[in-house]
């Protein structure tokens, strides 16, 4: 799916239909019916669920956000390429971007490759490929009028673009973010929200101070821990309530987030995946990789 080319951003009249024109409306299969996100035609751009499958991740995601007209190839299932997230603030059909993240999936369960794993404040997007992903944001809050903070996730193999899906709230990719924006980033979405911010472009950002990550830990076998249990490590979050009753765990259940920082991504990553090694031996779990 191409969203821009040599003009600026297409409208979505290059999605689908047999003259290869579509107005939104047309998302739908080759019968003419919308079965889940078949965003496709005849040529195959992109068959069944290019948006994502069941854990919210592209299956066949064969969209780009490039002007060539390469559709990727069918022969293989899934695309070899890193999960890269837009975090911007939308009002008044405009948007600003506050940041580029990298996604990475949990290693917890082979049935489930796609779970979300974890994501830091740095991707190795090119230059023409962060405008492209901009003009996509500003395409969709015109079109849609979002205000406030919003996500994008997208596909990225270094050469392509691939649209996934935009999730019109604030993600837990904010957290990344606390200090690009003189303001707490909440209030202004808040205030976007209300239509208060007259220009987002006037926005004053920054490079955040240090590099940031998060990974949510899972459940890889059931386990209980006992009421008072308070052996928490430094840097986790959204720890379960253990102070009062005894707490059953079961295999592939979220536990805990843990996060860190540094100067480096190196260094940010090395913390994170102490820190989660420290969580897992506290509750007895196997050892993972991040």
């Amino acid at each position: 799916m191409h969203l821009d080319n040599d003009d600026g951003p297409a409208e979505l009249s290059n999605i689908g239909g047999d003259d290869g024109h579509a107005e939104r409306s047309n998302i739908h299969s080759d019968g003419g019916h919308a079965e889940r996100s078949n965003i496709g035609d005849d040529d195959g751009y992109a068959e069944r669920s290019n948006i994502g499958d069941d854990d919210g991740y592209a299956e066949r995601s064969n969209m780009h956000l490039d002007s060539d007209d390469h559709q990727g190839s069918q022969s293989t299932p899934y695309l070899a390429a890193s999960v890269v997230s837009q975090l911007f603030v939308a009002a008044h059909g405009q948007t600003k971007t506050l940041g580029f993240s990298a996604q990475w999936q949990s290693q917890h369960n082979p049935r489930r490759p796609f779970c979300f794993g974890g994501a830091i404040n740095c991707s190795d997007l090119d230059v023409a490929a962060s405008c492209r992903a901009e003009r996509c944001a500003d395409y969709f809050a015109r079109t849609l009028s979002l205000r406030g903070l919003n996500n994008i996730d997208y596909l990225w193999n270094g050469q392509h673009l691939y649209f996934l899906e935009l999730n019109p709230r604030p993600s837990s990719s904010m957290q990344l973010y606390e200090d690009v924006l003189q303001h707490d980033l909440f209030a202004v979405h808040w205030q976007a929200c209300r239509s208060s911010i007259p220009c987002v472009h006037q926005l004053q950002t920054k490079q955040p101070t240090e590099v940031r990550a998060y990974a949510p830990i899972y459940m890889q076998t059931d386990c209980s821990l006992p009421a008072g249990f308070d052996a928490w490590p430094e840097g986790t979050t959204d720890r379960p309530d253990t102070h009062s009753a005894r707490l059953a765990l079961t295999a592939g259940q979220p536990l805990c987030t843990v996060t860190a920082s540094g100067d480096s991504s190196n260094e940010t990553l090395t913390l994170l995946q102490q820190r989660t090694r420290q969580v897992l031996a506290a509750v007895g779990q196997p050892q993972q990789c991040l």
